[in-house]
This record gives C-alpha cells, structure tokens and sequence, in this order.
C-alpha cells in the first residue's frame, strides 16, 4: 500500500490538518491475509509519516500494529543498531529497541 496516495486520498476533502492523524491510523486498520505470514501490511512510501503536523507517535503505532500482526515496511532509509534511519538523519529517526525485525 502506497501510504503517500493513501493519505492523500483520506485527506483530499479535509481543510483542518486535524483530521490527518486518523487519517493515517485507518491506513494500519487495513490488513491483508496470507497462509503463511497470516495478518499482514505492506507499506511503501511512508516517510510521510514522519511530517511533524501529522503529530502522530510513529514508534507507539509500529509496536501496537505488529503485536500480532507483520508489519513490512519498504524503504530506502537504514538500520543502525536498534534505530531505522529515514536518509541518515536523526531527526527522522525510529527506535526499533524492544521489535523483532529483519532487515533485507
């Protein structure tokens, strides 16, 4: 799922950036099945999440989500110990400390 287009579309009819953040909640409410990984999302182009206006607690989302469910996240961004990196910068920045996660 394009999180980019997603949001865009949730939010195409709103003036107040109020509404943004459940706007981006719905987007991890949307899950897909498999036989194998059973409960999963797959993200590209979330970077957007990371917009200071959309206030949202980035970290605290990825944990609840994948309590039960596989979170796979597509990204040019990097692992560096237990933080993901958006283009090396720290400001953009998750901590992955206390998730199991793979990096390929």
């Amino acid at each position: 799922m394009d999180v980019g287009k997603e949001l865009s579309a949730a939010i195409k009819e709103q003036e107040e950036p109020s509404g943004y953040s459940s706007a981006c909640k719905r987007i991890f409410e949307q899950t897909y099945q498999d036989e194998v990984v059973g409960s999963y999302l797959a993200l590209s182009n979330w970077s957007i999440l990371f917009e200071p206006d959309l206030k949202l607690d980035l970290r605290s989302i990825v944990e609840s989500f994948s309590i039960n469910k596989c979170l796979i996240l597509l990204s040019d961004g990097s692992i560096k110990g237990n933080r993901y990196l958006l283009m090396d910068d720290d400001r953009f920045a998750l901590n992955l400390q206390g998730l199991s996660f793979f990096e390929i």
